[in-house]
């Protein structure tokens, strides 16, 4: 017989055997421990008296929490309020143009720099030693200070923040550093300067954070930098080319150069800046003792110019107006549009033309800060571009040089 059939016919035997019904031995036993109970009555069932429907609900089972994901989302929770706070504490900073509020004006007293409260009157102490510091200069977000500290061997240029400890920002001095050309980058990265170095003119590019002092590589002798708002990406370079002047919009990126066209006229040209947008830029033509003087505020994008009559023009934090010199020497404020130069302040209050820095306005454009050229170079005024007689306020006596922007 073959071994296939030794299967077939054991598999047949244990699938009869396997089907057959049997009794469990322990059967007896059951049956004589619940021969004695009674069976339940019927109205101990529940289905006699509630409906199926609320009996099979009480047996439905839930499905188990996801703890995990519910872990997940309270440390994001978590996360987000921690940043949430950490933004909160940090304190807001206004734009580098346009108006902002009105924080500490910075100055210099007795070599050193101080800084007080327009609203209080008090004053702080920023820097103190034997060394003689001036012409102090906030940075555009208000969170620093620059100033000029004269050594033996020139000026040094040095970075400061209030409540901390002053930092040298170059170790090799300027010889006849301009301190009207001391100016903050809009980010607050580099500031500019045009100095002597080795005996010859130029502007530098100081990193505030190495405190290297590089000279601008242009292929021409550039005498003063403007950083073109809102970002600084771009420089309106001055030439100085014989007696007149050159301008060229220059790349901070790359040094690349595109001369800039102005309009025909006769003397010479300074500059007075940017409006806060970077869409124009005004410079004048003419000096007091070489009249007419004008000032152009001149559109890089269609050409066109606008002239007004007068000069040394500043303009407003919102871009709409200047306050500038008339012929007789007073000060006035006039829309860059055009018209008329209302005059304001008193005789005494005007600044001098040859100061830039001497004149600017308060962050929110609702006063004009004054430095009468002479003197000690601390006496300062409010003026009131409306022309208001304003009376002055009790801090103003000891000077100020440069007003804070703070976020409003």
């Amino acid at each position: 017989m073959k071994r296939a059939d030794n299967l077939e016919r054991d598999l047949a035997i244990w699938l009869a055997d396997t089907a057959t019904p049997r009794v469990p031995d322990f059967t007896d036993d059951i049956l004589r421990l619940t021969a004695g109970m009674r069976q339940r009555p019927r109205w101990s069932f529940p289905e006699r008296w509630l409906p199926m429907s609320v009996i099979t609900l009480a047996r439905q089972t839930f499905k188990p929490l996801p703890w995990r994901t519910i872990g997940l989302l309270a440390v994001l929770a978590l996360l987000i309020a921690a940043v949430a706070a950490y933004v909160g504490s940090r304190p807001r900073l206004p734009a580098p143009f346009g108006p902002a509020a009105n924080g500490l004006v910075a100055y210099a007293g007795d070599g050193d720099i101080y800084t007080v409260d327009p609203i209080t009157g008090a004053s702080s102490k920023v820097t103190s030693g034997p060394e003689q510091d001036a012409e102090p200069r906030w940075s555009l977000d208000g969170t620093r200070l620059v100033f000029v500290r004269a050594a033996s061997e020139g000026d040094l240029l040095v970075l400061v923040d209030p409540g901390k400890p002053d930092k040298l920002l170059t170790t090799e001095a300027f010889t006849e550093l301009d301190s009207d050309s001391v100016a903050w980058s809009p980010d607050g990265r580099f500031i500019s300067a045009s100095a002597l170095r080795d005996g010859s003119p130029g502007v530098f590019i100081v990193d505030t954070a190495t405190g290297e002092a590089t000279p601008l590589a242009v292929d021409f002798a550039a005498t003063a930098v403007y950083w073109r708002p809102p970002d600084g990406r771009q420089l309106m370079v001055i030439e100085e080319a014989g007696p007149d002047l050159r301008f060229h919009l220059v790349s901070l990126a790359d040094l690349s150069r595109k001369p800039v066209s102005l309009t025909d006229g006769s003397g010479p040209i300074r500059v007075s800046g940017w409006t806060p947008d970077g869409g124009r830029f005004l410079y004048q033509r003419g000096e007091y003792d070489a009249p007419p003087i004008e000032t152009h505020v001149l559109d890089l994008t269609t050409g066109q110019e606008v002239t007004i009559d007068v000069g040394y023009g500043h303009i407003s934090n919102d871009g709409t107006r200047m306050v500038a010199l008339n012929d007789q020497e007073g000060m006035c404020v006039v829309e860059l549009s055009g018209g008329p130069c209302v005059p304001i302040g008193l005789s005494a209050q005007a600044f001098g033309p040859s100061h830039a820095t001497g004149v600017q306005w308060s962050p929110d454009d609702e006063w004009i800060l004054t430095r009468p050229p002479g003197g000690d170079g601390t006496t300062a005024f409010l003026v009131d571009p409306d022309g208001a007689a304003l009376e002055q306020p009790s801090w103003i006596t000891n000077g100020a040089v440069s007003w804070q922007r703070v976020a409003p």
